[in-house]
């Protein structure tokens, strides 16, 4: 079922994912956007601020009301990083990768990220909504020093000027077909093509744990489990998985 829902656009906003917030505790229905030109206090995984030049990015934010255990949340980090990644494909003829567990990759540096945000009612199993938040470098080809070396653009990349919204309405659509498939048992199918396009999968890696600096665990990464946790095979051969956290291709 194509998920519906009204498309608010602002100007300038705090944050696409605090308005979406807003409007999801007001009653609204899953698949409404916010999309603006500009935040003023964008904010990544972790807390991180997320950067962009005022009219050049995608900053979306969409309402999501799945039907999903919260241990299935993880899944939906997953669909929402393949549907961003599966649209940027089509509309800009070029291969993303994805960097565990939503980074959107051009030949290696990032040119997407997703903030997903749920709220849970009372002392229900599954949440209340949630808030997908992505934020895709289009066409800004200027970089803060700290980043030039890790962060690109479509148009940098692709030398193609491709419609915001089109992105924002294409990413909607795709996501909502994953979703479904998500809630009718599909999570297999999809964590296999998320798999297809996940970086350094039989590489050597170093697994960092989100909120905790000094644990990591070094090994190779073999994908990802069901719900969407990241499994890293130890020299020794046990299997580590990781609901929250990065993983790096050489130790940092």
């Amino acid at each position: 079922m194509k998920l519906r829902g009204d498309h608010h656009h602002f100007d300038v906003l705090t944050s696409t994912n605090d308005t979406a917030r807003q409007l999801a505790e007001q009653g609204a229905r899953g698949g409404t956007l916010v999309t603006a030109d500009s935040q003023t206090a964008g904010r990544g995984r972790h807390g991180r601020r997320w950067m962009s030049k005022p009219g050049q990015n995608l900053l979306m934010s969409m309402i999501l009301r799945p039907r999903c255990s919260n241990e299935e949340l993880g899944m939906v980090t997953v669909l929402s990083a393949l549907a961003a990644a599966e649209t940027i494909d089509d509309l800009a003829a070029v291969r993303t990768s994805i960097k565990w567990p939503n980074d959107i990759q051009i030949a290696g540096r990032k040119v997407g990220g997703i903030l997903l945000e749920s709220t849970r009612a009372g002392n229900a199993s599954g949440p209340d909504f949630v808030i997908v938040g992505m934020g895709i470098n289009v066409t800004q080809t200027e970089f803060p020093h700290d980043l030039r070396d890790k962060a690109t653009s479509i148009l940098l990349e692709c030398g193609t000027q491709i419609s915001r919204a089109e992105l924002a309405v294409r990413i909607k659509d795709r996501l909502s077909i994953y979703l479904d498939e998500l809630e009718g048992g599909g999570g297999e199918a999809i964590r296999r093509r998320y798999e297809s396009r996940l970086s350094g999968l039989g590489q050597d890696v170093v697994l960092h744990a989100a909120f905790d600096d000094s644990s990591t665990v070094a090994g190779q990464l073999s994908g990802i489990d069901p719900f969407g946790a990241a499994i890293v095979k130890t020299p020794d051969g046990d299997l580590i998985t990781c609901h929250s956290g990065e993983v790096t291709t050489s130790p940092t």
